[in-house]
């Protein structure tokens, strides 16, 4: 796999860096109501339908089956998660190291994580634990591969920027005007548009070269969560007898989780691999649809997360399905 390929895996983690700054500058501040007066789209935001939901999705998409995994989304979305590794309670002096970590490596980000601490240090804490698993991970990237920590930054600084168009969104009055945010907005989300279609192709040229690392991976994790509701029927006896079963047993049943197991994801690398067509092919037609829907949600008054913060977790149950190996 090419440096470049790598780089795209890595770069996708970090989905927005420095508004972890925004969130610590107004801590606590309520979910902004939304402006009835506005003049908006009757209804929800309209669907994401550009990532059709492959075999391992998440669940189900507005009349869309579940896969059989409750898997992970599709790989754009996918490699902006933290890995599970990076989850987890902050460990003693923990919080020390990662604000260390930032003012040496990140000093933008730092200095706004100590406004925020110095301005409401009660509350500090508690709202670094909801950043903690992206800090986690840009100390782990740093740490792991150097060379593409400043790329991280970069898209960092991508996904601020678009945020921004959020805010600037409340200032906009009459048509004249939208289009001309429209316009300025549209040549962020084609650069976005593009590094997540590059994301894409380096998570499938990732599973690949290692099937084998994938499947294991969802194989370990769906025999050990032997409650899992999203565990599929047909392996859910099978799994519930796994640990309790003698290891000849155990092998067997391994065995035919890992047949299961590899069929599924020879299903999803395919559909992927269509959809990543799909994609090159009518790359101004994704570019608009999501220009829609983001727009969208500005009218409804729909801020979202903080583009740094950690992306809800997938269910503990989802198996790592997708994941970069080791």
């Amino acid at each position: 796999m090419t440096r470049g390929l790598w780089l795209t895996i890595v770069l996708a983690a970090i989905c927005g860096s420095a508004a972890i700054a925004e969130a610590q500058d107004r801590p606590d501040r309520p979910r902004r109501p939304r402006d009835v007066t506005r003049d908006r789209r009757e209804g929800p935001p309209p669907r994401r339908d550009d990532d059709r939901p492959p075999p391992f999705d998440r669940g189900p998409r507005r009349g869309e089956r579940p896969g059989p995994f409750g898997g992970p989304p599709p790989p754009a979305t996918r490699l902006l998660r933290p890995s599970p590794e990076d989850e987890g309670p902050l460990a003693e002096g923990e919080m020390d190291e990662l604000m260390a970590f930032a003012a040496e490596h990140m000093p933008e980000l730092h200095e706004r994580l100590a406004r925020g601490q110095r301005d409401r240090p009660e509350a500090f804490e508690r709202r670094f634990q909801f950043f903690a698993p992206r800090i986690r991970q840009f100390k782990r990237v740093y740490e792991q591969r150097p060379e593409l920590f400043e790329a991280l930054v970069s898209h960092a600084r991508l996904m601020l920027r678009i945020d921004q168009f959020r805010r600037e969104w409340r200032r906009v009055d009459g048509p004249p005007a939208e289009r001309r945010f429209r316009q300025r907005l549209r040549e962020f989300v084609a650069e976005k548009f593009d590094l997540e279609t590059q994301f894409f192709e380096a998570d499938l040229t990732a599973r690949r070269e290692h099937p084998d690392a994938f499947i294991n991976a969802i194989v370990d994790r769906t025999l050990r969560d032997e409650r899992s509701e999203r565990i599929p029927p047909e392996l859910r006896d099978l799994v519930r007898e796994y640990s309790t079963a003698d290891s000849q047993r155990q092998a067997e049943i391994r065995g035919q989780v890992r047949e299961f197991v590899a069929e599924h994801f020879a299903d999803e690398l395919s559909h992927d691999e269509d959809h990543l067509r799909h994609r090159r092919d009518d790359a101004p037609r994704f570019v608009d649809g999501e220009l829609d829907r983001m727009i969208a949600r500005f009218r409804h008054g729909d801020d979202g997360p903080p583009p740094f913060a950690a992306p809800p977790p997938p269910p503990e149950d989802a198996p790592p399905f997708g994941e970069p190996p080791p």
